[in-house]
């Protein structure tokens, strides 16, 4: 498949891949004079960026408009590096509660690496762990601050509801956290086509505690937006566009309702769990097409876990093991629990 392909008229999926294999959108909208750039990928796919954007005959200085779905390094992270690049006119925008990230996000973005060092401290020590520990680690870190000073140009900051004027375009920011506390999307209030960023995928949306993101606050989007958007197409922040809207959030949230049927059932066996078991079992055929996409499925086991602490249903033991405190209730009634305790993730 082609790294550039026109997906709805008038927008084109740009398709960045990153070391490891890890690939994200941009998506490019043009709707008459302007240019409408929708998240911006990794700091070091840039180059891939603008040959992208080159292949549609258009230069990097011809984008009018960039708006952002949310913080993360592989959205947000090639716009801060572009920064000297834009053409003076150019506009960002993003949710006005996206706070720090705004003001430096070079230092921002540090203090929420580390992945593999997150996960080791939740997991047994096992040949099993160590042996994914060390292909985690393989992959090297790419670099971060490679131009730029970590701040975006020409930034507007947008609350939710409020729709931003393009030109003929119109944008709507929609409330979207969860995966990333401050995530939003954009509603193309005409067409409905909605920038969803990373709340909906063809694979469990990563919850990951290290980057602060939210499993109640998401699921709660899930049904928010199940409720209340009309959605044409759905323009992901990985993989490719669907018109099946409904569907789709149906399948993001039977990913996590397996997993926790899953998690529910090994706990009640009322022997200690290594988390990788759950793991493993909810993996399926899917179990190590690469590492990066193993390390989300451990994350968002532990995140479970980790939520399920907080709710007082299960304990770690000294070797890092897992056991259940009481019965664990069903998922609608765990949902209700948190939400009656203020847990949010």
């Amino acid at each position: 498949m082609g790294a550039t392909k026109q997906v709805s008229p008038g927008i084109w999926r740009l398709r960045l891949e990153a070391k490891g294999r890890l690939v994200v959108n941009a998506w490019l909208w043009r709707r008459g004079e302007r240019n409408i750039l929708i998240d911006t990928g990794f700091p070091q796919t840039t180059d891939q960026l603008i040959a992208n954007i080159e292949a549609t005959d258009l230069r990097l200085s011809d984008i009018t408009d960039v708006f952002y779905t949310h913080t993360h390094n592989d959205h947000m992270g090639g716009g801060v590096v572009l920064k000297d690049e834009w053409a003076p006119n150019t506009r960002h925008y993003a949710f006005a509660g996206s706070g720090e990230a705004l003001e430096d996000y070079f230092t921002f973005w540090e203090a929420r690496r580390g992945t593999a060092g997150s996960l080791n401290s939740l997991l047994p020590d096992t040949e099993r762990w160590r042996s994914m520990l060390a292909e985690i680690k393989s992959i090297p870190p790419a670099p971060l601050r490679v131009a730029g000073d970590g701040t975006i140009p020409n930034l507007t900051r947008v609350e939710v509801g409020a729709t931003v004027r393009c030109g003929e375009a119109s944008l709507r920011c929609v409330d979207a956290r969860g995966h990333d506390p401050v995530h939003v999307a954009w509603l193309d209030v005409d067409g409905r086509r909605l920038f969803s960023g990373d709340v909906i995928l063809r694979v469990p949306t990563p919850i990951l505690l290290h980057m602060r993101d939210e499993l109640f606050t998401w699921l709660d989007t899930l049904d928010r937006w199940q409720k209340s958007l009309a959605v044409d197409l759905l323009l992901p922040g990985h993989g490719m566009p669907t018109a099946l809207f409904q569907q789709s959030i149906d399948r993001s949230r039977a990913f996590w309702q397996s997993l926790y049927t899953l998690t529910s059932e090994e706990l009640e066996a009322g022997v200690p769990v290594d988390p990788l078991d759950i793991t493993f079992a909810w993996l399926g055929d899917d179990r190590s097409r690469y590492a990066a996409r193993s390390t989300v499925f451990v994350a968002n086991t532990l995140t479970l876990l980790v939520c399920l602490q907080k709710l007082g249903f299960v304990t770690q033991l000294p070797s890092r093991h897992w056991v259940a405190t009481r019965a664990l209730p069903d998922f609608s009634t765990l949902r209700a629990i948190a939400a009656t305790q203020g847990i949010r993730g």
